[in-house]
């Protein structure tokens, strides 16, 4: 036997024994009745398809914000999982070709989606300039310190953080009644799990207040309210994966 047939003879075995471990994880999540701890282990292991998958149309620069298409090709998995019969083919294989489904959601919104490259700039310079003052003055830095801080006028400030606390309620801390829908019950179960136990005290009293303070939600947990304001934003980049 040749080096080359010899190697595609290792190929082809270690590629039955991938078919044969997504199997069993696909079977231990369908006999659990689709709990959500055992799909996250599932789908942990299609996560480099979900990343090979989405990552032209995020490199391309289509029209359509990142999270939003890599949280697209998710739903789809999801979805792949539920439809998938091994009469069908390997699970693998199968998936494969069912996450083309996801070009048709980026064809429909890509001019919808994606946020003003100027706007992107803003909200970057201002999130990092409030999270180093909050980190060196340990509080929440007034308008006034971060606009000398970016040297931006204090209004302009003031107003975009107003406008960026109200989509904060809205977009991201409103998980209750986004997840409402059955299809997204085991989606949202699933970031529960991936809260650390902070995390998930803040999180569960935002859920429960979403218009509390930060100085009120810290003084309650007995935590400062740069650590309050940094775990807020640790809890919404993981919400933000699933929408």
């Amino acid at each position: 036997m040749d080096a080359v047939t010899e190697y595609l003879d290792f190929e082809k075995d270690a590629d039955a024994r991938r078919a044969a471990e997504d199997l069993e994880y696909w079977k231990n999540w369908k006999q659990s009745g689709m709990q959500p701890r055992k799909l996250m282990p599932l789908m942990k292991r299609f996560k480099p398809m979900i990343v090979s998958r989405s990552a032209p149309y995020i490199k391309a620069g289509v029209q359509v914000h990142p999270v939003a298409i890599q949280a697209e090709f998710k739903k789809q998995l999801v979805n792949a999982f539920k439809e998938y019969k091994p009469e069908k083919g390997t699970l693998g294989t199968f998936v494969y070709s069912y996450l083309n489904a996801s070009k048709r959601f980026i064809s429909m919104h890509q001019n919808m989606a994606r946020i003003p490259e100027n706007r992107t700039y803003r909200i970057g310079a201002y999130q990092r300039a409030k999270e180093y003052l909050a980190t060196e003055l340990d509080k929440e830095p007034s308008p006034k310190q971060i606009a000398r801080h970016l040297k931006w006028n204090v209004r302009d400030v003031a107003m975009f953080g107003k406008e960026l606390r109200k989509d904060l309620r809205m977009s991201k801390f409103d998980v209750e009644s986004t997840f409402k829908a059955p299809k997204y019950t085991a989606l949202l179960q699933q970031v529960r799990q991936e809260l650390t136990p902070r995390e998930l005290k803040v999180y569960t009293e935002l859920v429960q207040n979403s218009n509390v303070k930060g100085k009120d939600l810290a003084r309650k947990l007995k935590l400062s309210p740069s650590t309050v304001s940094k775990i807020r934003s640790q809890i919404a980049k993981k919400i933000e994966r699933y929408k």
